[in-house]
């Protein structure tokens, strides 16, 4: 493993997964990238909890060509507060849209995210704890709960 990268990215969920890819995208080199996560690869892919997802993330995760296989779209919406006066119904025909989103399953999101970064090699750390963050002028040191340590220039929290 490298021990200085130039952006390192905690967080291997869609939202890190996805700003990792769109850095590839940018050409920054998956060698300087580094992805981190607390949990396992297998809990993420097996995670059943449902997203909804706008059409712009739809859009962001076709441009990565990591949109996944099964999604449903969501044609309309329909906003109301019980007891209340008034609702709103809100439908994509009306607004001439494919759809108002889609509901995918989380981890099948993390699993086309993950075979894109995995083709293009990024190095993904998981299940890692961050134990301590050391910040000087010129970088940032991490170090894990098993006592390694790595540089980074960038971290962000995702």
């Amino acid at each position: 493993m490298h021990k200085k990268f130039d952006i390192t990215i905690v967080g291997a969920g869609p939202v890190g997964m996805s700003l990792t890819a769109l850095l590839l995208q940018l050409g920054v080199s998956s060698e300087r990238i580094l992805l981190i996560d607390a949990k396992p690869e297998s809990s993420s892919l097996q995670d059943p909890r449902s997203l909804a997802l706008a059409t712009g993330s739809k859009q962001i995760l076709d441009s990565l060509q990591s949109w996944p296989t099964h999604a449903t779209r969501i044609s309309q919406i329909h906003v109301s507060r019980r007891g209340s006066f008034g609702r709103t119904l809100i439908k994509s025909d009306d607004y001439a849209l494919p759809a108002l989103g889609y509901v995918c399953r989380y981890g099948d999101v993390i699993a086309s995210l993950l075979s894109t970064l995995q083709d293009h090699g990024v190095q993904i750390l998981r299940p890692v704890i961050i134990k301590d963050v050391q910040e000087s002028d010129s970088h940032i040191s991490l170090t894990f709960d098993d006592e390694t340590t790595v540089q980074t220039n960038c971290l962000i929290q995702a």
